[in-house]
């Protein structure tokens, strides 16, 4: 497997090298596979010596040889063991297959034996010090430093396949991971059968790239995202399934659920705090459209003073590290001016989408997850990735200022049915939406 897997990146690095692609499953691959990473802090992503350091992490793997399995024929593969129960009880509920088995990249890194290492240590070498020169040319070096960790994942993972020769589909989260179309590719080679859950977020943000034989969709939204993307998408077929977390809220509202008038919710992607903790740059400034959105609430609250503001903190705000800081933080930030409330509830926000009439966020999950339990929501700023232009989203993402604080008015005098009918939303909601 390992001489397989270095033959074919050879393969890969002469085509990024030279912008020459022989096909479009190639191009898929080699544009994902060579792309930010957010398994490293944006600190580490452009070090010069990241491929050697993160070979030299690689050799301290321990050695095991211990997983165990139950020979179903459909293995689920994720980034992390504690999304196990989550995934099989998603995929049970939506494809209806009761059996499923689960692997995490995490539990593929190790050595079955000293031999093994040592064979994987000379065998790499040379692929280390190759790709330690490549990479000072270009800025996401971290994705050339995965490539060496790759083959030891695929390894495990092939010796599961050839003594669990009952598995012929995989079932694969997790796809925003820049192994997720080279993994896809070997896994094809081997005639084995790969399904990839897209997640809830929009394919633009990190899967504008896929390589799958089907693909299971989280978000209506990236309906009209496979087709626009359709030059870097290479699937047979599409389904939609729902929210990665709908099994939280599904049975939580229908018909007769009402909301409270008057009322907005703003939802945090908790922006400042991934700031301060030297998160990823997601090539989009998180802090200052998120601060965008909450200056333009303010102003329109000011002028609308019979409307309540509800303000829905992120997990990561509502951590013993960051929940006073978030108190302090939304406090300095209207200083007083209009009156608010955070909720403080042991629900997730998805769970108590019925408690505000209107939901506003820039682009966040959540605010996908209102739209299917059908309720009124709204997104701001707009950027050069989102919406596509003319789709049905289009219809309520503001464009500017006025634009905002018109569709916030808009919104507030309709009820639920005409807001979602007039903005061709409908087939959006899961439940059914009262006239």
């Amino acid at each position: 497997m390992v001489a397989s897997y270095y033959t074919k990146v050879l393969v890969f690095l002469i085509c990024k090298l030279t912008n020459y692609y022989p096909s479009k499953i190639i191009k898929i691959i080699v544009n994902h596979t060579f792309g930010k990473s957010f398994k490293f802090p944006e600190k580490f992503t452009n070090n010069r010596l990241i491929v050697i350091r993160y070979f030299l992490k690689t050799l301290r793997y321990n050695i095991s040889n211990s997983l165990d399995f139950n020979n179903f024929e459909n293995l689920i593969f994720d980034a992390q063991i504690s999304s196990k129960n989550l995934r099989i009880e998603y995929l049970r509920h939506y494809t209806k297959i009761k059996d499923f088995d689960f692997i995490s990249y995490n539990e593929l890194l190790f050595f079955k034996s000293n031999f093994h290492k040592i064979f994987y240590f000379f065998y790499s070498l040379p692929f280390v010090l190759l790709l330690t020169i490549i990479s000072q040319f270009y800025q996401n070096r971290s994705s050339f430093a995965l490539l060496i960790e790759y083959p030891l994942v695929l390894n495990n993972l092939f010796t599961i396949f050839k003594l669990k020769n009952n598995i012929s589909s995989v079932y694969y989260f997790s796809i925003v991971e820049r192994e997720s179309n080279i993994f896809a590719y070997f896994f094809q080679k081997r005639n084995i059968k790969v399904v990839k859950i897209t997640s809830d977020t929009p394919l633009v943000f990190w899967n504008q790239n896929i390589l799958s034989n089907e693909l299971l969709l989280c978000n209506k939204y990236q309906f009209e995202e496979v087709k626009f993307y359709k030059s870097s998408i290479n699937v047979d077929n599409i389904h939609f399934l729902g929210p990665e977390l709908s099994l939280n809220y599904n049975q939580l509202y229908d018909v007769n659920t009402k909301t409270v008038n008057h009322t907005i919710g703003f939802y945090s992607t908790a922006s400042w705090v991934r700031n301060q903790e030297g998160q990823i740059n997601q090539g989009i400034d998180f802090l200052k459209y998120e601060r965008k959105v909450l200056v333009c609430l303010k102003n329109y609250l000011l002028k609308n003073k019979h409307i309540k503001l509800f303000i829905f903190l992120h997990p990561k705000e509502n951590t013993k590290k960051f929940f006073k800081l978030s108190i302090n933080y939304y406090k300095d930030f209207f200083s007083g001016e209009i009156p608010y409330e955070i909720f403080n509830n042991s629900k997730s926000s998805s769970q108590l989408f019925d408690t505000v009439d209107l939901g506003v966020a820039f682009n966040s999950t959540i605010l996908h997850e209102r739209l299917y339990c059908g309720f009124k929501t709204l997104f701001y700023p707009n950027n050069t990735f989102f919406p596509i232009k003319n789709s049905t989203l289009s219809t309520i993402c503001a464009k500017n200022d006025d634009d905002f604080e018109n569709l916030i008015t808009k919104a507030m005098d309709s009820n639920t049915f005409d807001f979602f009918n007039n903005n061709n939303l409908v087939s959006y909601s899961k439940r059914v939406l009262k006239q």
